[in-house]
């Protein structure tokens, strides 16, 4: 989570929106499928961005239906030494009832059955109350409690905390960050147990320690709100997973957001008696829940979202609907279903029209009897439980172009986008089992495997644009960077290239200046146009682009250092990015110093490095080239190369010695799976076929 601006105490006066999207949706096999989304906190009156929160869900057993894979985890291990501050929480063993008063029905966290069927044995905390614990505590010990010493804060969930546990948390600093802000990595677990929270990460202005503001912490007093809910010690509340509390408690929790405590006149009555209730916001009201009666607050947000269940088994998918119906969860008369979700019943999927007694995915209205504590703790909700809204109006946002997503990449600070040669299905499809962000391919690759000729200009637009988009297609959420050569004429067909990339799915493609009768890169002899013909070449790709409303992302090539020298080269691109090139791309750097002098000259204008091995280009790593200030880097002979070794010793030895050799173990099926086999026989028996129900 991103804190970009600070956060007020209350809502009153605002007019704010959670603006979501989904990020990625990606197959992870047997195991499951996990939907990535982006919620945003925005002042609808403004447009101000509050807040950023970036999480997943994991949806248990709906792999294997043929999606990409996703890109790697990013891991934040902590230092191996000694931790510079150990921070101790105790929870409170009345966590289920404050969560009944704070608007979460949830029996797993109000009633210790449904958890003991599923095995956690007893009610569990919502893994936001770790969350929140641990990010106060940090932000106490490093950044004196002020919240704008708190620009970003992330951790997974790991395992499951029982009120009354005590969670310690382990902190390091470890330096790096901008802008006055300190890397904090950090591991949280349950006192003498298991990791709760791993894979920590915040970033602080260190400022030490401090009274906390999250406290209720102002002017050295401490501000208690105090919360209390009478029932009969026997009589239970209407629903029967809610939880009964004896007529003489009292339940006193700290206000965690310095809250202007009501009037003394204030009550809210109660079947029993008249109690007082100390809140923060004016705009109290009650709901009635059986025989009792609760303070309730406006929730941000009511407008209609999709809601993911993750159900575990049929018993459970119908006491969540039970609990929907009785607490104040609207499940939508007309539910808007999409055929491409589904509710995960067990080892089973249920589509909207096996699902009784109504449609999935369920759409819930949030209605006013649920009470959020604050906007943050709204927020952090909908990231973890899964709202996926588009403007709040329950429809499912539309995922992000492989272009769109491409030019968010280059956008995303220091990092590098770094992607291997590919040149045919095959080679494409070891590239996206290996798990790259994005992959390259190659007009060397293209011309060799599909054609069988040398990169002489031989593949037209034809041949590069139908396997650019057999590649592409692969998988359309890793984007995917082409070879398109000189464009493959004058403006018209320039333009004609940009139209049929973007269609087909292509994330970039680059454009170069040599002449049509062209030929590789680190080849000698190359002949370029003049200036005005390859900024016209530019000039076309971008026009095209903006007339067919694509994100392609336009990379401007140049190949005129070997002819004319760096600086013809270096007026170029700068011709070339006036143009409307959205990125340079200088081919056949002969040195590291022209590799740091180019990125240099352009910055910040994104540079793309190509990396062929023992080509005019010295060896350069990725790291190096992150170093040097490079966007992009390709390895376009990366598995061209190998695989010709591979293949033409495999060759060799049958033609020799009449035998493969003992190096050739893998089977057909093997083969197979690499190239989509499981996915292949997910679509049939999803559409019902039965062509493969023997097994393969």
């Amino acid at each position: 989570m991103t804190f970009l601006k600070p956060l007020p105490p209350t809502s009153a006066g605002k007019k704010f929106e959670i603006r979501a999207k989904v990020l990625g949706v990606y197959d992870k096999g047997k195991a499951g499928t996990v939907v990535e989304t982006q919620q945003e906190l925005v002042d609808a009156g403004t447009g101000e961005v509050y807040t950023r929160a970036v999480g997943s869900g994991f949806y248990v057993g709906q792999g294997n239906w043929g999606g990409p894979k996703g890109p790697a985890t990013v891991n934040f291990p902590p230092p191996d030494r000694a931790p510079d501050a150990v921070l101790e929480h105790q929870t409170t063993a009345e966590s289920a009832h404050l969560y009944r008063l704070n608007g979460d029905y949830n029996p797993l966290h109000a009633t210790p059955e449904p958890g003991q069927k599923m095995g956690f044995g007893g009610a569990i905390m919502h893994g936001l109350s770790s969350w929140n614990f641990t990010a106060r505590d940090i932000l106490k010990e490093f950044g004196g409690s002020q919240p704008e010493n708190l620009r970003e804060f992330q951790a997974r969930f790991a395992s499951p905390v029982k009120p009354g546990d005590k969670l310690v948390t382990k902190a390091w600093r470890v330096g790096g960050g901008k802008d006055g802000f300190e890397e904090v990595r950090f591991v949280t677990q349950v006192e003498g147990g298991k990791v709760c929270l791993s894979n920590g990460r915040a970033l602080v202005r260190i400022v030490g320690k401090a009274g906390s503001k999250f406290c209720g912490e102002q002017d050295g007093k401490r501000s208690k709100a105090i919360i209390m809910m009478l029932a009969s010690k026997q009589e239970k509340l209407q629903n029967k997973y809610s939880t009964g509390l004896s007529a003489d408690t009292a339940v006193e929790v700290l206000n965690p957001f310095g809250a202007r405590p009501h009037s003394s006149t204030d009550q809210i009555p109660t079947s029993k008696e008249e109690v007082p209730v100390d809140v923060a916001d004016p705009s109290v009201s009650t709901m009635d829940l059986g025989r009792s009666k609760f303070p309730r607050r406006e929730a941000v947000h009511s407008k209609p979202s999709i809601f993911f269940l993750q159900i575990f088994s049929d018993k459970a998918f119908m006491l969540m609907l039970n609990v929907a119906k009785t607490f104040p969860l609207m499940i939508s008369d007309q539910p808007r279903v999409s055929s491409d979700l589904m509710l995960s019943i067990g080892p089973r999927v249920c589509t909207p029209a096996s699902v009784p007694p109504i449609s999935a995915p369920i759409n819930i209205s949030i209605l006013k009897s649920i009470r959020f504590n604050s906007l943050t703790t709204y927020l952090l909700l909908t990231m973890i439980n899964g709202y996926l809204s588009n403007g709040g109006d329950g429809a499912l946002a539309v995922p992000m172009s492989a272009a769109k997503k491409l030019r968010s990449m280059l956008e995303a600070g220091d990092d590098i986008i770094f992607c291997p040669g590919v040149y045919d299905g095959f080679s494409a499809r070891i590239a996206l089992s290996v798990g790259f962000d994005a992959i390259y391919m190659t007009g060397a690759g293209t011309s060799a495997s599909r054609l069988g000729h040398a990169d002489l200009g031989i593949a037209n637009l034809n041949d590069m644009s139908q396997n650019a988009e057999m590649i592409a297609n692969l998988d359309p959420t890793v984007p995917l960077i082409a070879d398109a050569d000189t464009g493959y004429g004058g403006p018209i067909m320039v333009t004609r290239t940009v139209q049929q990339y973007s269609r087909n799915g292509v994330a970039a493609l680059h454009i170069e200046d040599q002449v049509q009768t062209k030929r590789c890169g680190h080849l000698q002899g190359k002949q370029v146009v003049d200036v005005p013909t390859f900024i016209s070449r530019i000039r076309a790709a971008y026009s095209a682009r903006r007339a067919i409303g694509s994100d392609i992302v336009i990379i401007a090539r140049t190949d005129s250092l070997q002819s004319h020298g760096y600086n013809e080269a270096l007026l170029r691109l700068r011709a070339a990015q006036a143009a409307g090139a959205d990125v340079a791309f200088l081919e056949g750097l002969t040195s590291k110093d022209e590799c740091r002098q180019v990125v240099k000259d352009m910055a910040p204008f994104p540079v793309l490095l190509n990396m062929v091995e023992y080509g005019a280009t010295p060896s350069i790593s990725v790291s190096e080239a992150k170093e040097m200030g490079f966007k992009i880097i390709i390895f376009p002979f990366a598995g061209l190369a190998p695989a010709y070794g591979a293949i033409r010793i495999a060759y060799e030895r049958l033609k020799n010695e009449g035998g493969t050799g003992p190096e050739s173990k893998m089977t057909p099926k093997q083969l197979f799976e690499v190239s989509g086999l499981k996915d292949s026989l997910a679509i049939d028996a999803a559409a019902g076929g039965n062509a493969f129900v023997g097994g393969v």
